[in-house]
């Protein structure tokens, strides 16, 4: 029962630390989600041009902004890796296909904070044609951040209910135990009585064998004094037929 008692205590100990890490990371993540997500207009020169685009600064590891930005331009078209940028072709944009238009991706890390561009190659746009996805671009700036912090809350949903599932795995593993360990108790109630019983059973026999003992005793002694007897009558026999002649 003691290490019973004492495992339970140290697998709640595990929990609960499980526990007040993982609401650590999602008071973070919210904390960060709730400054806002900001964007702005950025030109980066790529190669000899100057891209005009938006910048986003996201509040996480650069190795999950590095694998969520690859994931998502995977799903804007055809991406190849520059190194220090991304070049995008034949980009799906809100539903507006851009087979021939450049766009551009890129991701500068930081200690605390990694800062993610996108841009477009405008050469030859109309006024009009550039206002279209220069809006759009915007957005999917925008988009890209909510977005991404949507998944980092979601990683974290999902390792909570891994945890809840957990603790109702333990719960029930001690509630089992706890019925075992009953069972256990009851069993040896049980031999205890049983026990108690053969020993008032083995007192009452001890009783009986004495008493047997003293009745074999008060046989053994009538034997011996009869035996005595009859010796006597033998002695006497043997005189009386001494003295036939």
């Amino acid at each position: 029962m003691l290490v019973f008692a004492k495992n339970a205590v140290m697998l709640t100990s595990q929990i609960s630390k499980k526990l007040s890490f993982l609401c650590l990371l999602w008071v973070l993540s919210f904390t960060a989600f709730s400054q806002g997500v900001k964007v702005e207009e950025s030109t980066v020169r790529i190669l000899t041009e100057r891209i005009d685009g938006y910048r986003t600064k996201l509040e996480a590891p650069s190795s999950e902004v590095e694998s969520y930005l690859k994931s998502a331009l995977r799903d804007l078209g055809k991406v190849r890796d520059r190194n220090t940028y991304f070049q995008i072709t034949d980009v799906n944009l809100y539903g507006d296909r851009f087979a021939e238009r450049l766009f551009f991706a890129q991701l500068v890390t930081g200690t605390q904070y990694q800062s993610v561009w996108f841009g477009v190659d405008s050469t030859g746009l109309s006024e009009i044609g550039w206002k279209v996805i220069d809006e759009k671009l915007q957005q999917y700036c925008y988009d890209f951040s909510i977005n991404f912090y949507k998944d980092q809350v979601q990683k974290e949903i999902d390792e909570s209910e891994k945890a809840e599932q957990y603790v109702l795995r333990q719960q029930k593993k001690l509630e089992k135990d706890s019925v075992s360990l009953l069972d256990r108790i009851d069993n040896n109630a049980a031999e205890l009585i049983k026990l108690q019983q053969a020993i008032e059973d083995n007192k009452a026999e001890k009783e009986l064998l004495l008493q047997k003992i003293k009745e074999n005793k008060i046989a053994q002694d009538s034997t011996v004094i009869t035996l005595d007897k009859v010796r006597k009558v033998i002695e006497m026999q043997k005189k009386k037929k001494e003295e036939i002649k």
